[in-house]
């Protein structure tokens, strides 16, 4: 179990939630000491990403390879306190946890895979829906409930829609759906707040530039779009601060041109789209969806990925934060613009993602891990 971890408030530390092809879960129990079962678990290292962290700690806890292992979804910014008893209560107050599910490759349900190390004396498969709070030791339980109600909700019958659930796919753009029907305020990726998020933002910062160090031939452009008062000059600024600096610039405005693409191994963000103008203004919609459309034409010519993002927010937001609100009949007009601009705008080829807006953070750290898996699939 890695030690490495930064001195703190909260230790940062990743547990594995293991499923086998029949999806039984893996768990450990200390015989001896304590009737109480666990998950693998562990500090994350310096310089280690969570991902890299909890696969070290799998292979180290209980001997199934990385090579075998697929992250399925995670779950972070829980936490549980320490007891006084407990050595490491001296530098931390508990564990800050980030939960995994993984699902294991080549390892039988009734084979228990070799143990590494001695932090469990044994190790058994359960079937998920037998798993129980009260299986798990009671000071972590204020941890382990959220995590097991994120993987396994309450009345889920399969676990095939569990990638959907947890990952930023939540928030692909359907174009038979209004956006009037995406929650404004929804936080269903992260149990933590914007403290915890504080953590997440940093092990995706690693994670964004390592990939942009890795790959060089890939080409990403992120596309802002959004409404009056969603906070889309702020999240641009968030974001471009996870992005290494040397493999990232601001388009604006963008033009269909080579100065305005990415080069290899570059990441583009824009925030000022032919998108805005089309939803703001509808005398000029047409000829900026045409503009759009021949700069999507080119990006793909020059092998430029496109992710665009519609920030959504609520119409009460929108009045807090805008110095001059619009009336909600004014507001759901702009909405009406929208929707008809991202149904003509749709394409597979550059997806559209309605995040959440109402909430800042939460905003950000669900773009921040869009942007991170587009830069990790390239090449």
């Amino acid at each position: 179990m890695s030690s490495d971890s930064q001195p703190g408030q909260w230790r940062q530390n990743v547990a594995a939630v293991i499923l086998d092809a029949a999806d039984n879960v893996l768990l450990g129990t200390t015989a001896g000491k304590s009737p109480y079962w666990h998950f693998p678990q562990g500090g994350v290292g310096k310089g280690e990403s969570m991902q890299e962290a909890v696969l070290r700690e799998v292979w180290e806890e209980v001997g199934i390879q990385p090579a075998d292992c697929t992250i399925l979804a995670s779950y972070g910014g829980l936490r549980y306190t320490y007891r006084h008893k407990n050595k490491k209560s001296e530098r931390w107050l508990g564990q800050e946890q980030t939960y995994f599910l993984i699902r294991c490759r080549g390892v039988e349900p009734v084979v228990e895979p070799k143990a590494q190390s001695d932090e469990f004396a044994a190790l058994c498969w359960v079937p998920w829906r037998q798993l129980m709070l009260d299986m798990f030791v009671p000071f972590k339980r204020e941890a382990v409930g959220p995590a097991l109600e994120a993987f396994f909700p309450h009345g889920c019958t399969n676990l095939c829609d569990v990638t959907q659930r947890l990952s930023p796919a939540r928030y692909a753009y359907d174009a038979k759906q209004s956006i009037s029907q995406y929650a404004c305020a929804d936080r269903a990726l992260f149990g933590g707040g914007k403290v915890e998020m504080l953590a997440q933002m940093e092990d995706l910062t690693r994670r964004i530039n390592a990939a942009q160090r890795r790959s060089c031939q890939g080409r990403l452009a992120v596309q802002l779009v959004g409404l009056p008062g969603c906070g889309l000059t702020n999240c641009l600024r968030r974001l471009a601060r996870c992005m290494d600096p040397l493999f990232t610039h601001a388009v604006q405005p963008p033009h269909p041109d080579a100065a305005a693409l990415p080069g290899a191994g570059e990441c583009s963000l824009l925030n000022v789209t032919h998108y805005t103008p089309a939803i703001e203004s509808p005398s000029v919609a047409e000829v900026m969806l045409a503009h759009a459309k021949r700069q999507l034409e080119y990006c793909a010519e020059q092998g430029v990925t496109v992710i665009n993002i519609f920030l959504h927010v609520s119409h009460a937001e929108h009045c807090d934060r805008a110095d001059a609100p619009l009336s909600a009949q004014q507001w759901q007009t702009l909405i009406h613009r929208a929707d008809a601009v991202l149904r003509d705008a749709a394409c597979a080829a550059a997806p559209w993602y309605i995040v959440p807006a109402d909430c800042r953070w939460y905003r950000d750290f669900v773009i921040a891990r869009i942007v991170a898996a587009a830069l990790e699939q390239m090449p």
